[in-house]
């Protein structure tokens, strides 16, 4: 078993004969179990200012929902002591508490032994034990004896639409092993990937910081950790784990064992672009998910951005990393029009202002980027404990770069992104009815109309032969000072950033 490890502030301990709230001593150790779970259109089974004393006394397992009683159930059988429950563990109503906790995320998941993860349950009630549909696999006993016979089995299985073959035995050490046919890769990717769970923003920080995790699926149990992806029904596929298990995460874990500059002593350790492009990848993924409340976007990313800002020495700066702020500012609204939340929750710049999902086009294929926007300095503090906390509303940008005037067609133009709407930019000055090379912008909320000018910013050039660069509007409240308001690609044009002077702006 691994090494015990620094137990949460508050742990359900269920080696009594109640389960009841416990709170540790300082630098206690232990083993745990982290639950992963949704909460649902009702509240579960929490902790509060006022019931805080009670829960230390000890509750029944008839009060919890059954997600929680599976969870103990679990707990209890691998022999463990404590499970850690977040609507549990953190009093509900504390905002100091829910801070000062929420922004532990890292450690909590890190240090854990396993998350429990109620993958095919939609609230608390469902659980994680579920009756099975019958096994759809079928028993093929395999004796290897020549080469021939080998590849007759490798090329039969090619022709079977979705059927896999895996075996459950690593290697042939006799010559023999017992394969299973059963449906393919899909098949186990689908119960994940469409689950009720892992549509659940906070989830995706719940799965790259836990060392090890079981997903109790509708029809069978999946296990994923630092190096495997198995299902119970024995079909492992180790193309789907990478892809499922992101390489993101083992540089995250890198970055924990080997400090700042982990290279230097993990030679598979590269924190390039290619790793810049899986935080987008994240971004990208993250954006999709639902959050019950609109303001836990950073809260639900505070593990994770937790890890990268302390081992890495780079900035949070509202969603986006200082490091790399040229490239994380192109993100482009996917199925636009967005709207933002009910409060303030991040400046305009930043993916976080808005509702909905956000794209980062194209971003495998960035490279040799010349910066043409000049970042003189970024403010973006919290209100509190950070991450966990709000975004004070001062957040800004000064930036010097190149301005110039713009419209749009008004007329979205289809074809130019697939299943984006995006439109035509047309320089200040130009005749309308031509067109300027291969641009397209897309606007984060709605156009303008076409008779009112906006301007571009131009933050980088990419190849020698595109802009990138944002959409911006003034506010009318001080001068010189933006909000963005869209994003997008142009070819570089005679009649574009030609000659333009640089100017400082704010961007809000």
């Amino acid at each position: 078993r691994a090494p015990s490890t620094k137990l949460p502030k508050r742990v359900v301990k269920v080696n009594g004969p109640v389960p009841r709230l416990y709170l540790t001593k300082e630098g206690e150790t232990g083993h745990y179990i982290t639950l992963s779970h949704c909460w649902g259109k009702t509240q579960p089974f929490t902790t509060k200012k006022d019931t805080l004393r009670d829960r230390a006394q000890g509750f029944t397992l008839d009060e919890l929902p059954k997600t929680f009683r599976d969870a103990i159930t679990v707990t209890r059988e691998l022999g463990v002591d404590y499970v850690w429950i977040d609507s549990l563990c953190i009093v509900q109503d504390d905002l100091q508490d829910w801070q000062t906790e929420s922004a532990k995320m890292a450690s909590i998941y890190r240090n854990a032994l396993l998350t429990i993860a109620a993958t095919a349950s939609p609230d608390g009630e469902k659980g994680c034990f579920f009756e099975r549909p019958p096994d759809g696999s079928v028993r093929v006993d395999f004796s290897k004896t020549t080469p021939e016979e080998n590849e007759a089995s490798c090329a039969l299985s090619d022709q079977l639409d979705r059927l896999a073959i895996s075996a459950r035995k690593d290697s042939l050490y006799d010559g023999s092993a017992t394969f299973y046919a059963c449906p393919g890769v899909t098949y186990l990717i689908d119960p994940l990937r469409k689950s009720p769970l892992n549509r659940r923003g906070w989830v995706v920080q719940e799965r790259m910081l836990s060392r090890r995790m079981i997903h109790f699926a509708d029809d069978q149990l999946f296990w994923e950790c630092q190096t495997q992806f198995l299902s119970e029904g024995g079909t492992y596929n180790r193309v789907m784990a990478e892809g499922m298990y992101d390489r993101l995460t083992q540089n995250l874990r890198a970055l924990e064992y080997y400090g700042p500059e982990p290279h230097r002593r993990h030679p598979a350790f590269m924190w390039n672009a290619s790793v810049i492009g899986r935080w987008l990848n994240l971004v990208m993924e993250f954006s999709r998910k639902q959050l019950t409340q609109e303001m836990d976007i950073f809260p639900a990313l505070a593990g994770v951005a937790s890890v990268i800002q302390q081992r890495k020495g780079d900035r949070f700066l509202a969603g986006l990393w200082k490091n790399t702020l040229h490239l994380e500012l192109l993100w482009i609204a996917f199925d636009a029009p967005h709207y933002p939340p009910a409060q303030w929750r991040a400046p305009s710049w930043s993916w976080a202002a808005l509702n909905g999902e956000v794209e980062y086009y194209d971003h495998q294929t960035w490279n040799g980027f010349e910066l043409n926007a000049e970042f003189v300095s970024t403010e973006a503090e919290w209100t509190g404990e950070p991450f966990s906390s709000r975004l004070r509303p001062n957040a800004r940008l000064v930036v010097v770069g190149l301005l110039e005037h713009a419209t749009c067609d008004p007329e979205p133009d289809s074809g130019r992104l697939q299943d984006i709407t995006c439109y035509h930019l047309i320089p200040a000055g130009s005749n309308p009815t031509m067109q300027y090379g291969f641009n397209w912008v897309v606007f984060d909320q709605k156009p303008p109309p076409p008779s009112q000018k906006f301007w571009c910013l131009c933050i980088c050039t990419e190849r020698i032969s595109e802009n990138y660069v944002l959409l911006l509007e003034p506010t009318g409240v001080q001068p010189n000072e933006y909000r963005r308001i869209g994003a997008g690609r142009l070819d570089l044009d005679p009649k574009l950033f030609g000659g333009g002077e640089r100017v400082k702006i704010t961007l809000i």
